[in-house]
């Protein structure tokens, strides 16, 4: 693996840094076609519990945010929503 991150710089998908070696190592685990599907979702079992708990963290706040600024216009005069 280390042989691999000197030769070929392993960026991450937004190109902002390279990967660490951890990084690489999941990556080449996860793009493997000999593992069972099973056995990965095992293996990432944690990761997509961390994707899904952000997910719902993200959408929760943005529907606070819009009740808000629904909230203010609507205390304010304006009966237009924004959409």
């Amino acid at each position: 693996m280390i042989v691999l991150m000197s030769v070929t710089a392993c960026f991450m998908q937004n190109n902002s840094r390279r990967r660490t070696p951890g990084g690489v190592f999941l990556l080449l685990v996860k793009q493997d076609g000999d593992i069972q599907k099973e056995k990965l979702d095992l293996i990432f079992t944690d990761e997509k519990k961390k994707t899904s708990t952000m997910k719902k963290r993200t959408l929760q706040h943005s529907r606070k945010a819009r009740a808000e600024e629904l909230r203010k216009s609507l205390s304010a005069g304006m009966f237009c929503l924004i959409m």
